[in-house]
């Protein structure tokens, strides 16, 4: 018997996907979110409002985070809420002149336009599943506290901040739109605290952007490095998409053609009858 090769996990699965045994999507990344829960699965006691980073051995929650911006995409999610599970998606497009293409080969996930919705308020409980997300990728640093109160520091790491809501637009307004001329969001590091509102019943918290315009950084290569792992991570999802979306557009097609077909045998029928 030969030897056994030695190989590491990530060429494992690299070539696992070029011999189709796995399914080729793109690897995670972390993604930096808000904590809306009161305790976690021990039922020791949380803090809303507090920044948490998934995909951690143990979550480390803090008050405020360091967060060096490096690219922000749009994306539409179209989740379902009873089953629990997403069932269609959008391209990840660098504006809204671009065609947001989804998996069912239509726009937007069959959403209209804001305009229209705006101009057609009884049609929007139609869509209130789909939902469209600023994805802000970038490197995160902070110091927090475990569930148990022990203090640790995480990052600096690349992480995704999901966007929506409330939270949609501060990022826009507070870093893209006071931007100098010339420069770019990897140019800053913002410092993200959240803000508590309350409307009626429901309390939620923003997320607020604090950045010193005076003190620009320069692109150093830990930068460029995570550059790249989120275009390499875009390009991936975004040709997933574009392949469900093509497969989608053909199915369409056929079936249009097959319906085609039966309208015109049946108009046949009746004419002959």
């Amino acid at each position: 018997m030969s030897e056994l090769a030695t190989i590491s996990a990530e060429d494992e699965r690299a070539l696992a996907k070029s011999l189709g045994l796995v399914e080729e999507t793109t690897d995670r990344i972390p993604v930096l979110k808000l904590n809306y829960s009161e305790e976690d699965d021990f039922e020791r006691q949380l803090k809303k409002g507090t920044f948490m980073l998934t995909d951690q051995e143990e979550p480390v929650y803090a008050e405020k985070v360091k967060f060096k911006p490096i690219a922000q995409y749009y994306q539409w999610l179209d989740f379902d809420l009873e089953e629990s599970k997403l069932v269609n998606k959008t391209l990840m497009i660098p504006n809204f002149n671009k065609e947001a293409r989804d998996q069912k080969g239509t726009l937007r996930c069959g959403k209209p336009s804001s305009k229209y919705l705006a101009e057609h308020p009884e049609e929007k409980p139609l869509y209130k599943s789909i939902t469209c997300f600023r994805m802000l990728y970038g490197i995160v640093e902070y110091t927090g506290k475990t569930a148990d109160g022990k203090e640790v520091t995480v990052g600096p790491v690349g992480c995704c901040i999901r966007l929506k809501g409330a939270n949609f637009m501060p990022f826009g307004r507070q870093v893209v739109d006071k931007l100098p001329a010339n420069k770019q969001i990897y140019n800053y590091e913002c410092e993200i605290s959240s803000v508590k509102k309350k409307e009626g019943s429901v309390i939620y918290f923003v997320m607020d952007f604090d950045v010193d315009f005076m003190s620009p950084l320069g692109l150093d290569q830990d930068t460029v490095d995570a550059m790249q792992v989120v275009l390499e991570y875009v390009k991936g999802e975004n040709e997933q998409v574009n392949r469900s979306y093509e497969e989608a557009m053909r199915a369409n097609a056929e079936s249009d053609s097959i319906g085609a077909d039966i309208e015109s045998a049946l108009a046949g029928d009746l004419v002959s009858g």
